[in-house]
């Protein structure tokens, strides 16, 4: 269920699960660079996305997906996110109080982006 705003923290509730995605950047052996995702589950809460966040991430040339809040204390700069099977890449943060909102928009070619709706 979505929560109207974390202005009030007792509305936020952590009770859905998504994946922080830590990026390594790691050589083979013909020193070729390859990227290495080091997913670490979180739990979080999904808050809605408002018209506003829809355009201006619009005006700069992002999809807003999705409004993701974890603990503060969990973030580490992270850039992708997984939430219901999907990854999003992580755009803005916007600290509030102990939470984070953590703006995500759909990542393009994205082959691990999966609708099993």
């Amino acid at each position: 269920m979505y929560k109207n705003s974390m202005a009030d923290m007792h509305s936020v509730s952590l009770d859905q699960i998504c994946y922080l995605v830590e990026v390594e950047i790691i050589e083979d052996g013909l020193k070729n660079q390859i990227e290495h995702r080091i997913p670490r589950r979180v739990f979080c809460g999904e808050l809605p996305v408002y018209s506003s966040e829809i355009s201006n991430a619009g005006n700069i040339g992002i999809k807003a997906e999705k409004l993701i809040a974890i603990d503060f204390e969990e973030y580490n700069n992270e850039k992708y996110l997984i939430y219901n099977s999907r990854e999003y890449t992580i755009y803005r943060t916007y600290r509030v109080g102990d939470y984070i909102e953590l703006y995500c928009g759909e990542r393009i070619g994205n082959e691990n982006a999966q609708n099993n709706s």
